[in-house]
C-alpha cells in the first residue's frame, strides 16, 4: 500500500545586481575645522529632470568626516571621505540601456562663512534588470525498500527538477540556488525517511553533490535547468 507523505523544501536564490558607487573627497587644508557638513546626491535623466527616486541609496560610508545631514566635520588638515552605492530600480531602465547623471551640492562652514559647491555630474549608464521565474518539477512516485518483506528492493534515486526562466531584458549574473535538508511535515504511517543528495547537476554537468546549484549567468530569454 502506497504512503502519502508531505515534503518541505526551502530554497534561496541568489543573483548579483549592478550596482554604482559615488565618492567625494573634501581636502581641508586650512587651519581650522569644516563644520555643517551636508551632501546631497542628485541623479537626473538626460532631459535633466531629477530621476533619484529610481534609485535606492544606501547610507554613505564615512572617513574623517562625522555626517553629510549638515552636522559633518572635518579636522583642520585632513581629508574626509563619503562614499554612497546606488542601486538602479527597475524602472530606471526598463527596455533598454539608459544614460543618467549623478551629481549634487556640497554645503560646510568655514570660519562662519557658508559655501555652497555644486557638485560636477558623471553618467552612468544602467542597464535593464533581469526578471526570473522560477518552476519546480518532481515525481509524485518515490520507490524504496518495502520493510514488509525478506526481499530487498532497490532504492531509486528521487529526482527534484528546478527550471529558471529569465523573462526579462538583463543578464542574470552568478544566480544559484541554496537548498536546506529536506523535511517531512506530515507522515500519518510513520514511515522511516532519510535523505543523501547523491548527486546535483545543472545544465547536463554534473556537480559536486551539494545542497547549492550554481547557475552562472542566465541570458535575457534564456533558461537554466538543475536537478
Amino acid at each position: 500500500v502506497c504512503a502519502q507523505v508531505r515534503l518541505v523544501l526551502d530554497q534561496e536564490a541568489v543573483i548579483s545586481r549592478d550596482a554604482f558607487k559615488a565618492s567625494l573627497e573634501i581636502i581641508n587644508n586650512a587651519d581650522t575645522p569644516l563644520q555643517g557638513v551636508s551632501i546631497e546626491v542628485v541623479a537626473r535623466d538626460g532631459s535633466g529632470q531629477i530621476a533619484t527616486d529610481l534609485f535606492g541609496i544606501a547610507a554613505p560610508a564615512l572617513v574623517n568626516l562625522s555626517g553629510v545631514d549638515g552636522t559633518g566635520r572635518v579636522e583642520a588638515d585632513s581629508t574626509g571621505t563619503a562614499t554612497w552605492t546606488l542601486l538602479p530600480s527597475a524602472d530606471a531602465a526598463p527596455d533598454q540601456p539608459q544614460t543618467y547623471y549623478v551629481g549634487g551640492t556640497l554645503r560646510y562652514s568655514s570660519e562662519g562663512a557658508v559655501v555652497t559647491v555644486p557638485l560636477t555630474a558623471v553618467p552612468i549608464t544602467v542597464y535593464p534588470n533581469p526578471r526570473l521565474f522560477v518552476k519546480y518539477f518532481h515525481q509524485r512516485d518515490v520507490f524504496s525498500d518495502d520493510p514488509f518483506t525478506d526481499l530487498v528492493e532497490p532504492i531509486v534515486p528521487f529526482n527534484l527538477a528546478v527550471l529558471v526562466q529569465n523573462r526579462g531584458l538583463g543578464v542574470a549574473k552568478n544566480v544559484r540556488i541554496t537548498s536546506a535538508q529536506p523535511k517531512i511535515v506530515e507522515n500519518e504511517k510513520g514511515l522511516l525517511v532519510d535523505f543523501q543528495i547523491i548527486g546535483t547537476e545543472v545544465a547536463g554537468q554534473n556537480l559536486t553533490p551539494s545542497l547549492t546549484a550554481g547557475f552562472g549567468e542566465i541570458g535575457a530569454g534564456e533558461t537554466a535547468i538543475g536537478r
